[in-house]
């Protein structure tokens, strides 16, 4: 027994700021009449009242509010105020559908509401800004202060020629144990990376083996067994200088001539490394890097090759000699 529907349309937004409200209603009911009224936010009472006129042929009726935030009303009514004077309960009177549609465009947002921070809210905003920023700066420092000091590493290790014979000089007086040796030779591979390629092959004395291409350098040095973390490994440092090109996809093979394949057990600096190779990914132009390697297995010879992608095309060099584990006199 319902006379009218009434809802209650609410517009949010900040204080001050304007909206452009659409309301569209669709009906094929053309007895139903629609009023909305425009409320004061401070007494509710209305100021303003628009009734939605129905188009016969789309039956639909629209109205354009501009407001502010607050709430306004929509009424459903029908166009016979009589039609249920004589109506009883569950006669089976047809109801009156229809639907609605809002949306809401906001032409002025007006001022932000702010609230100014109070004296502790300050304190520790400048605190923590001090704080990031001091934690900002620190890696930064540090990384400044260990680039000079390798550098700085390298010059003096660059005085210094023959420096595995004096390695293996110090193993043999007993001065320094094969651990401590171990741990001084892996400091120095970074070290002596930042000289210039002749004196950092000078620095650590004469190569077993070097190669050399138009845009890429190679050198081998066989270390002293004591060198190597497991006693039945053989240790090599391995020297490459890039000066004209960048490789891409790199790895270094080491392939066994005779007898059952090489395996790679450590590598120093570490990286990833399986079986008879080692994965180093990009060299780019201009580097220099040095590696110690150990290897297993149970051949005498070993061939080095280096492969990988120059300019997006594939590239191979190999040490044309191999390098034997050891000398003819022994």
């Amino acid at each position: 027994m319902d006379q009218n529907d009434v809802y209650l349309l609410s517009v949010d937004g900040w204080v001050d700021s304007l909206h452009r409200v659409h309301i569209v209603i669709r009906t094929t009911n053309q007895d139903l009449v629609v009023n909305v009224w425009e409320l004061n936010q401070e007494t509710f009472e209305t100021e303003s009242e628009y009734t939605i006129a129905f188009d016969p042929l789309s039956n639909e009726g629209e109205v354009y509010l501009n407001v502010g935030p607050g709430f306004h009303l929509i009424e459903f009514t029908h166009n016979d105020e009589n039609i249920l004077s004589n109506q009883t309960w569950s006669n089976g009177l047809q109801s009156v559908s229809y639907t609605i549609t809002t949306t809401k465009v906001t032409t002025e947002e007006g001022e932000e509401p702010w609230f100014p921070p109070n004296d502790e809210a300050k304190l520790w905003g400048s605190i923590i800004r001090w704080v990031l920023g001091f934690a900002m700066i620190v890696p930064a420092v540090f990384m400044f202060y260990k680039i000079r000091s390798t550098r700085a590493e390298g010059r003096r290790l660059g005085a210094v020629r023959e420096r595995l014979k004096i390695l293996t000089a110090l193993l043999d007086s007993g001065s320094e144990s094969p651990k401590q040796t171990r741990k001084t030779l892996v400091k120095s591979l970074e070290a002596v990376a930042t000289l210039p390629w002749q004196s950092a092959c000078d620095s650590w004395g004469i190569p077993d083996r070097t190669y050399s291409t138009e845009g890429t350098s190679l050198a081998i040095w066989k270390l002293d067994q004591r060198l190597s973390k497991d006693p039945e490994s053989w240790p090599l440092l391995i020297g490459l200088h890039t000066p004209d090109e960048t490789w891409e996809v790199t790895a270094f093979r080491f392939d066994a001539p005779h007898g059952s394949a090489w395996s790679v057990t450590n590598v120093e600096p570490r990286l990833l490394h399986q079986g008879e190779e080692i994965f180093i990914d990009t060299i780019a132009k201009g580097t220099m890097i040095f590696l110690t390697v150990e290897l297993t297995g149970d051949g005498n010879q070993v061939d080095i090759e280096l492969n990988g992608h120059v300019d997006g095309k594939p590239r191979g060099m190999r040490i044309p000699t191999t390098l034997s584990r050891f000398s003819e006199e022994e």
